[in-house]
């Protein structure tokens, strides 16, 4: 998949493996093979409500897949057309600094198309930090601006965005 991570499989890396990894550590005890509750949190800690999203888009190019996992305080999302896989990873987040919400890459594929300024956009309508891979076609900006108008469409339909009924 191009990316820098550091297993050489893609397939690992997907954001169904991920969530499954997110959803066993939620929901399993410590030194234990039985998804049971946690026990009563010390107080001030809060227990984790980690919710996931999936769904696609057929466009002219292809089926766009989408994964959206509110993460309680920012989101998690990944667009995708072909195999699944990581290839890039920013995180952007509003500042006191800067309109203009702040970005940066985690993991870098530089054929991968607008992702930065996706992250920043999405972070204004969200008003929270965002997590984003994309791994879309780097020179098709329509494909790219069909994926980032239905992603808003379902962000507002799941409610994740502010003054969204």
């Amino acid at each position: 998949c191009g990316s820098a991570l550091l297993l050489s499989d893609c397939r690992a890396h997907t954001p169904q493996d991920l969530t499954v990894g997110m959803q066993a550590d939620v929901a399993m005890q410590p030194d234990s093979n039985k998804a049971e509750p946690h026990a009563a949190q010390p107080s001030g800690i809060t227990e984790s409500r980690l919710k996931q999203h999936s769904f696609t888009e057929t466009t002219a190019e292809g089926d766009i897949h989408f994964q959206i996992i509110d993460l309680g305080r920012q989101l998690y999302i990944w667009a995708g057309m072909g195999t699944p896989c990581m290839g890039n990873l920013y995180t952007a987040i509003k500042t006191h600094m800067d309109p203009m919400p702040a970005v940066t890459s985690l993991l870098l594929d530089s054929a991968t198309g607008d992702g930065q300024s996706m992250a920043q956009r999405l972070v204004l309508r969200v008003g929270r930090p965002v997590m984003g891979s994309w791994n879309l076609p780097p020179n098709s900006p329509m494909t790219q601006a069909l994926a980032e108008r239905r992603l808003l469409k379902e962000l507002k339909a799941l409610q994740l965005v502010p003054g969204q009924g």
